[in-house]
C-alpha cells in the first residue's frame, strides 16, 4: 500500500514539475536509485564504513521511494510571478492566472502533505546519523539569508571548540557521484561550476569547516561522518528534507513579508503550508531593519499565532568591510584580505552594484544605507553563472564608477574571469541579533 501511494505521489509531482520550473525556479526530483546500484555507490564512497547501520537504513529507505523536493529558488520569471501572485496585480488576465495557479496548488500541497504522512506512519523511514544534526531552512521561495546564518552558527561552534561539517545540496553543481567534498577544512577542492556558488562561498568563508555536497543528504551525511567525525552537521536548506532526522530545525523568514500571500506554490511563495512552522525549533526573522514597524508587528503576531512554542529571534544583516577580490584587468589581490578592507564598509566613490542572489534589492538597500554612492545597478538571476559577455556588460555599465561592488556569492564566480579595468569588491554580510552563546544554547 505504501509503495503504491509513493508511486502515485511521484506521478503527481511529475505533472507539476514543468510548471514549477517556470514559476518557482526550483525542482522536484523524481525517480529512485535501485538497491544494487545504491549499494555499489555506498561501498565505493565509504570503504570500510564504521557505520553499517546507517547505510542499511539508507539502503532500505532509498529503495522504497524517491523524495520530492519543494521549490528552492526563484527563476528568471520571478518579477512577473511576484506581480501576479504576491502583489495581486489587477486585470482580467492576471485574475485568471491566479485562479489557475490556486487550483494547481491544491494537488501540489496534497503531494507534500501526503509524503510527510508516509514518514509519520512509518511507511518511509527517517535516517539517524551518529552526531547532532542542525537544519537551517526556510518556508518561502527566495533568499532569506540561510547562508549567512550557516556561517554564523559554524563560527559559534568553532569558538566553542566543537567540530562541524556543512552539508549542502549543491544547487547547479556538476560534480558527479553521490557526494563531493568541496572543502576538507584546510583547502577548497572544487570550483563554483563543479560545486555550485553557495557551497564554494561557504568553503571560502569558513576555514577549518569541511563542506560536503550531495543530492541525497542521507548518503552525503554518512560520508561526512565517516570522513570528518564531526560533533555537529549543519544541514543547509534542510527544513523540507524529511528523510534525514534533525535534532534542531531553524527556520528563517523575511520580516517584511514572512509568508508572502499565505498560499502554497504555485499560488503563492510557500514551499509548504504555514502550519509546518509548528515543527520548527526556532524561528528567525531576518532583515528586520528593512521592515516597517507595522510589518514587524504583523510578522510577530502571525508567527506567534501559528507556532506559539517556538522561540522567535529578530535579526538584521550588516555589511562587513568590503574586500578587494580583483584589482583591475583580472589581477587578483595578492595581499591578505585584511589589508584590502575598506572602512567604512563600502567605499564612498560612485559604485556599480552587481548581484545575482535571491533578494537583489535587499543587498542594494543595505549598501545604500551605509552612505555609499551608488551610480548604477545590474541584477542577475539567483545562482547565475557569469559568462564573458556578462563581464563585458558589467564593464560597460561601470563607466564613470570607481569600483564594482558585489556579494560574496557572486564574487566566487566573477573572480576567475574578471577582465574589467575597475577593481572588484565583495561585501560580506554578517547576521546580527543572536550571540554566539545564544546559538550554542539553542543548538546543544
Amino acid at each position: 500500500m505504501g509503495a503504491k501511494f509513493g508511486k502515485a505521489l511521484n506521478s503527481e509531482i511529475g505533472a507539476l514539475s514543468c510548471l514549477e520550473s517556470e514559476f518557482g525556479g526550483g525542482r522536484i526530483r523524481t525517480g529512485c536509485l535501485r538497491k544494487h546500484a545504491f549499494r555499489q555507490r555506498c561501498r565505493k564512497s565509504l570503504p570500510g564504513s564504521q557505520h553499517p547501520n546507517i547505510l542499511a537504513q539508507i539502503d532500505y529507505s532509498m529503495s522504497e521511494s524517491s523524495e520530492p523536493l519543494a521549490p528552492s529558488e526563484p527563476s528568471r520569471m520571478e518579477h512577473r510571478f511576484q506581480q501576479i501572485v504576491v502583489e495581486e496585480a489587477p486585470g482580467f488576465r492576471n485574475r485568471m492566472i491566479r485562479a489557475l495557479l490556486r487550483a494547481l496548488s491544491l494537488p501540489y500541497a496534497a503531494v507534500i502533505e501526503g509524503y510527510k504522512l508516509l514518514f509519520k506512519l512509518g511507511i518511509l523511514r527517517t535516517i539517524r546519523l551518529p552526531c547532532r544534526i542542525v537544519s537551517v531552512g526556510n518556508l518561502a521561495l527566495g533568499g532569506v539569508g540561510k547562508t549567512v546564518a550557516v556561517q554564523a552558527i559554524a563560527r559559534a561552534l568553532q569558538k566553542a571548540g566543537l567540530s562541524c561539517v556543512v552539508l549542502s545540496y549543491g544547487f547547479r553543481s556538476t560534480s558527479p557521484g553521490p557526494y563531493s567534498v568541496v572543502s576538507d577544512g584546510s583547502r577548497r577542492l572544487l570550483n563554483p561550476e563543479e560545486a555550485g556558488d553557495e557551497a564554494v562561498m561557504l568553503a571560502d568563508s569558513l576555514p577549518g569547516v569541511p563542506v560536503v555536497i550531495g543530492k541525497r543528504r542521507a548518503l552525503s551525511g554518512a560520508a561526512a561522518v565517516e570522513l570528518f567525525h564531526p560533533d555537529v552537521i549543519l544541514l543547509d536548506d534542510g527544513f523540507q528534507h524529511w528523510r534525514l532526522h534533525r535534532d534542531v530545525d531553524i527556520v528563517l523568514l523575511d520580516a517584511r513579508k514572512p509568508l508572502g500571500n499565505g498560499r502554497v506554490f504555485p499560488a503563492g511563495i510557500l514551499r509548504e503550508g504555514p502550519r509546518s512552522l509548528r515543527r520548527a525549533s526556532l524561528l528567525v526573522l531576518t532583515r528586520c531593519d528593512q521592515a516597517s514597524l507595522e510589518e514587524l508587528r504583523n510578522a510577530r503576531q502571525t508567527l506567534r499565532q501559528i507556532a506559539p512554542r517556538a522561540p522567535l529571534f529578530e535579526t538584521t544583516h550588516r555589511l562587513a568591510a568590503a574586500r578587494v577580490v580583483e584589482t583591475n584587468a583580472g589581477t587578483p589581490s595578492t595581499q591578505p584580505a585584511e589589508v584590502h578592507r575598506q572602512s567604512p564598509p563600502c567605499p564612498q566613490g560612485p559604485l556599480l552594484l552587481v548581484s545575482g542572489i535571491g533578494q537583489n534589492e535587499a543587498f542594494e538597500t543595505a549598501v545604500r544605507e551605509t552612505g555609499a554612492s551608488v551610480r548604477s545597478v545590474l541584477r542577475f538571476p539567483d545562482h547565475h553563472l557569469y559568462s564573458t559577455s556578462d563581464v563585458k556588460e558589467i564593464a560597460a555599465a561601470g563607466e564613470g564608477c570607481s569600483a564594482v561592488l558585489t556579494t560574496e556569492k557572486d564574487a566566487v564566480k566573477l573572480a576567475g574571469q574578471w577582465s574589467c579595468e575597475l577593481p572588484l569588491l565583495a561585501a560580506p554580510v554578517a547576521l546580527e541579533g543572536i550571540s554566539d552563546d545564544q546559538w550554542l544554547e539553542i543548538l546543544m
